[in-house]
């Protein structure tokens, strides 16, 4: 994959509470082999599932539902307590 660095490559209403995610080339260099992603990518990625999963649910509705939580759904749950426990009030 080969982008400018500040080539915005797609913007999609994946953040918290729907606002604009932006990907950039340079967010893209990050999807080569043995290379941590970046969060953005990730959740980009999470929203167009969700989306496809919606159109697909819209043409058949007996289709059960699937939902992709965002990167940060489970390091905000488990805020402050640690991986012992979980606090639901963080998530709501």
């Amino acid at each position: 994959w080969s982008a400018p660095t500040n080539q915005k490559i797609i913007g999609a209403a994946a953040g918290a509470g729907g606002s604009e995610v932006e990907v950039f080339g340079k967010h893209t260099q990050r999807l080569s082999p043995a290379s941590w992603l970046f969060d953005e990518v990730i959740n980009v990625y999470m929203f167009l599932l969700q989306e496809r999963d919606d159109k697909l649910r819209a043409e058949d509705p007996s289709r059960k539902p699937c939902h992709f939580f965002n990167s940060y759904f489970f390091e905000k749950m488990f805020e402050p307590s640690g991986r012992d426990s979980y606090d639901y009030k963080q998530i709501r």
